[in-house]
């Protein structure tokens, strides 16, 4: 995301932190944020609230680098998908984008569609803060550029890093593992509505397609790779793939080596040798071990 041209057209937007009705965009800053930070996801009820207590866990339990954000509300999807246009997107992905995603985040900033946020109680709007801070992470060890780095990296490691903010606020309960291999290994199960004999009750039941493949990581690789695979058969399992992957790089890599990763980008547009250098092995390396692990 050109963080100058967001950044341009932030500016025009109103600055109200406490903005009650999403009719209008409006914009909220880390800059002298000085909202509460609670340990209790319960207690949080605002937006400042949200963004200070999830900063403060990124820096101080997790010992990541601090950084800046400017948090974009826009009132819906379609206004979303304008300021896309707006900034450059293509038409087709900046609709697309909008249409499937509730954030997007960039260097320093994150487009947030506040009706499809606010269609979710406090403990999904964090998560969604939290994932979308990651992304503002990844851009901030680059030294401010997306570059070409792995966008199911991306995504795998902005949606570890909202478990981790959660757990520390006492929302989950350590399934997340479990759950996301589940899905990923049932990546086209669905649930469909049955009609029984006569006078019997309809019922759901699981439907599971014989043939749903997930794609290969290398078809994951860019952010409209990304949003075009989201409406393929597989996209509902896509982020818990991601997540799974990233997972497994922390577990036997360490989380310093995932971070190295996206730091190599700020010198080297290169995302095979980055991620050779990072991890020890190639991407299709990595991939045949995580399919070994997803297969098990």
């Amino acid at each position: 995301m050109a963080r100058a041209r967001v950044l341009a057209v932030a500016a025009t937007l109103s600055l109200g932190a406490c903005a009650t009705a999403p009719r209008e965009p409006w914009v909220l800053s880390s800059d002298g944020l000085r909202a509460p930070v609670h340990r209790d996801v319960g207690r949080i009820s605002t937006y400042p609230e949200a963004l200070a207590t999830t900063l403060d866990i990124m820096q101080r339990d997790l010992g990541l680098p601090t950084v800046q954000v400017r948090l974009v509300f826009l009132p819906d999807t379609r206004r979303l998908r304008d300021l896309l246009v707006r900034i450059g997107y293509p038409p087709e992905l900046a609709r697309e984008a909008a249409r499937e995603m509730a954030a997007i985040g960039g260097h320093r900033i994150v487009l947030i569609n506040q009706a499809r946020l606010e269609s979710q109680g406090w403990p999904a709007r964090l998560a969604l803060l939290a994932h979308e801070l990651g992304h503002v992470l990844q851009y901030e060890l680059a030294g401010g550029k997306r570059g070409t780095s792995a966008q199911w990296l991306r995504e795998g490691l902005s949606d570890w890093l909202g478990l981790r903010v959660m757990e520390t606020l006492g929302a989950e309960r350590g399934k997340a593992w479990s759950q996301a291999l589940a899905k990923v290994r049932s990546p086209g199960r669905a649930q469909v509505m049955t009609l029984g004999g006569p006078g019997s009750p309809p019922e759901w039941v699981e439907r599971v397609p014989s043939r749903v493949r997930l794609p290969s990581l290398s078809a994951l690789g860019s952010f409209p790779d990304w949003v075009r695979q989201l409406r393929g058969e597989a996209g509902g399992a896509l982020y818990e793939y991601a997540f799974v992957a990233v997972s497994t790089l922390v577990e036997e890599r360490g989380l310093p080596a995932v971070l190295h990763y996206f730091t190599l980008f700020a010198e080297r547009e290169d995302p095979a040798a980055n991620f050779l250098e990072a991890f020890g092995q190639t991407e299709a390396q990595f991939e045949d071990h995580l399919q070994r692990i997803v297969r098990l």
